[in-house]
């Protein structure tokens, strides 16, 4: 993610941008002279608070100064349910930016906030975005060690900037209008009405609205004792992977504050989302927590390599395949357990060896739970490594 610091936009005067969103934003010319032009705003005609205002530009961005800017911004964004600062940012991203908000309250000086709080949120919502666009094309519930690389593109494409109200870290999403749009590698079933294809980024902020509404009311239920922890592991449209459950869980920092967390959209000639807000409490954090957890150690998981001492051995014959038990860490969930994997004789004498020796071994394949067992099928790898004296 880059700050927003530098916000890149077209050389076109602030006006001229103000214009051209309202053309593609659900407002409508109301009136206009040879010096001004008025804009009412026409997807929510009954909302008398919104359809009475009206916005007005000069025709000659030469008579555009700061007061008829800074009235314009403001009514818009009014209308629109934005901050001035999330409006300025959309306009000023070419093709536009959606916004992720989230209001921290640290016991501090409001717009400020603890270095190891507002590190550990960067952390959490650089891996939100990820999770939230891999989540796009991959349907398991764990991630592989390997991200998508377009998911990872994208997060190194948000902007960051903070403001003052406890403390407020907003994340503008650009929309990326003219890239292609993804879809889901196991996903080959036919639509029945043929939609539009939505932006890449619009296609994230709506996972990501969907997979925090449905998880943290999940949590509620979880911490209540009415749902079980094992329904964060039915995999549904709106089901939360273990790496957005996990950024969630950290997103208040590492001591867990409460926080609240805003989606926010453009609207469109087509229809507008009203933005949403989710209060995320101390409690279900640590359920979203341990809800990744549980992901990580329960679910099956494709591409992780273990490393650790071999702590069983077994085969029916003095020769042939056998089977082992590893006792270590696996890279995607960095917990310490034991995994069974069944190897090819010239593999079982490796570890043979490595059990005589000492040596740790490094096994790469595809984790199985079955009750408290977790075992390694399908290796592509399985290696002694070296010790002090090799």
């Amino acid at each position: 993610m880059t700050t927003g610091a530098d916000l890149p936009g077209p050389a076109t005067s602030e006006v001229q941008r103000i214009r051209e969103h309202l053309l593609r934003s659900g407002w409508r010319l109301d009136d206009q002279d040879s010096r001004t032009s008025a804009w009412r705003w026409q997807l929510d005609s009954d909302d008398e608070r919104r359809s009475d205002v009206v916005v007005v530009l000069p025709n000659d961005d030469r008579l555009a100064d700061d007061a008829y800017l800074t009235d314009a911004l403001r009514a818009v964004a009014y209308v629109e349910d934005r901050s001035v600062k999330e409006l300025q940012t959309d306009l000023a991203v070419v093709g536009g930016a959606d916004t992720v908000s989230v209001r921290l309250t640290p016991e501090a000086p409001s717009g400020s906030a603890p270095l190891a709080t507002v590190q550990t949120a960067m952390n959490a919502l650089h891996d939100l975005v990820v999770g939230a666009a891999s989540g796009l094309v991959i349907r398991d519930l764990v991630l592989p060690a390997r991200r998508p690389l377009r998911a990872e593109s994208y997060a190194a494409q948000a902007l960051v900037s903070t403001e003052p109200g406890s403390f407020i870290v907003n994340l503008a999403l650009p929309r990326l209008e003219n890239e292609p749009v993804p879809t889901r590698i196991d996903d080959a079933s036919p639509t029945l009405v043929d939609l539009p294809p939505q932006p890449y980024g619009r296609q994230v902020l709506n996972r990501l609205r969907q997979v925090v509404q449905r998880s943290v009311s999940l949590a509620d239920a979880v911490g209540a004792g009415e749902r079980p922890i094992r329904e964060f592991g039915i995999p549904t449209t709106t089901s939360a992977n273990a790496t957005e459950l996990a950024a969630l869980s950290l997103l208040g920092g590492a001591d867990r504050g409460r926080y609240q967390i805003r989606f926010t959209q453009a609207p469109e000639q087509s229809g507008w989302v009203r933005p949403l807000k989710v209060v995320v409490t101390p409690a279900q954090q640590a359920t979203l927590a341990d809800a990744a957890l549980f992901l990580r150690e329960r679910q099956p998981r494709t591409g992780v390599t273990v490393v650790g001492l071999v702590v069983r051995l077994s085969r029916d014959r003095h020769i042939g395949p056998g089977e082992i038990t590893v006792q270590g860490v696996s890279d995607d969930s960095g917990s310490q357990r034991r995994f069974r994997m069944e190897l090819s004789e010239p593999d079982y004498n490796e570890a043979v060896r490595a059990h005589t020796t000492g040596l740790q071994v490094m096994a790469a394949g595809d984790i199985e739970v079955s009750g408290t067992r977790s075992s390694l099928r399908r290796l592509t790898g399985f290696n002694v490594m070296p010790g002090l004296d090799d």
